[in-house]
């Protein structure tokens, strides 16, 4: 089983900040420097079918499943209010705008998610197939 390995910036320096708004307004690292070491927390693994390589939402750990829930009806917003019939390319981004949307707007608790959204490709193009699945499975 794939496992998504390396969320520890090497110093304080290495992250970037996103803003949170309210109240308990705090910085919270999501971003990297290019070549800085980092580990991904277990919150961040994706729990594989046995024998293959598909993921399935309800195997997946709590805040990975609540993340792309989100993504299900922010979805549905954007195809109502933004484009009713998009091309592939456009659903494509999409769902990659709502995803990284998505991990940002629970943050900080999905701060690992959503830096591996950003950073590692493989991890966000696994989560773009689990959301941009046959249209039956979303409806």
């Amino acid at each position: 089983m794939p496992s998504i390995g390396v969320t520890q910036a090497s110093t304080p320096g290495d992250c970037g900040a996103a803003s949170l708004e309210g109240d308990d307004a705090q910085s919270i690292g999501t971003s990297l420097a290019p070549g800085s070491a980092f580990a991904w927390s277990i919150d961040t693994d994706l729990i594989y079918i046995p024998g293959s390589k598909k993921i399935m939402l309800t195997i997946q750990k709590p805040l990975i499943r609540m993340v792309v829930q989100d993504v299900f009806e922010n979805l549905r917003a954007s195809l109502l209010f933004e484009h009713a019939f998009p091309d592939p390319h456009l659903t494509v981004l999409f769902v990659r705008k709502n995803l990284i949307g998505a991990a940002r707007s629970h943050l900080p608790r999905t701060v690992d998610i959503h830096k591996c959204l950003l950073i590692d490709d493989d991890y966000l193009g696994s989560l773009l197939r689990l959301v941009s699945g046959p249209p039956s499975i979303t409806i």
